[in-house]
């Protein structure tokens, strides 16, 4: 058995991996887990056809591989960042790089892409209570954490 911890969407993925084999996870934590913001159901009825288009067109056009370089630079991804981390002198050059190289591989605009436009599946807390009895969670949240 194996206990599982992930931070932000990977959460979403330990998640799912205990509810469909809760025999092989001893247990779960999760930290800052992704809320999963573009979901349709967080968006009001009347924005989801400007979401859904938004998202067709940069799945489905050149306008989306734009995005996607204009995105995949170092500069940007270092604001980035910055947001997301609570203490910005943590965000160095090394860790731009190791966020940034990934993004630079062949088919990374796509996945890229595909992620930004996903707005279905389960949330987590739809998940988290569909966690069979006798699997364990922790969440983890920080105060810093936007």
């Amino acid at each position: 058995m194996a206990f599982l911890a992930a931070n932000s969407v990977g959460g979403l993925a330990v998640l799912e991996a205990a509810i469909r084999r809760p025999d092989a996870v001893a247990g779960v934590q999760v930290l800052n887990t992704s809320l999963r913001g573009l979901h349709v159901d967080r968006q009001p009825a009347w924005q989801r056809p400007l979401v859904a288009a938004f998202q067709k067109l940069l799945r489905d056009t050149p306008v989306g591989d734009a995005f996607f370089a204009s995105v995949a630079r170092p500069q940007t991804v270092r604001n980035i960042l910055k947001q997301a981390y609570g203490d910005a002198s943590a965000v160095t050059d090394e860790l731009v790089g190791l966020i940034l190289g990934p993004g630079l591989r062949p088919g990374a605009a796509r996945v890229f892409l595909d992620f930004i436009s996903y707005s279905g599946g389960p949330l987590p807390e739809a998940l988290m209570a569909a966690l069979p009895p006798g699997v364990p969670l922790s969440v983890v949240w920080s105060a810093q954490d936007p």
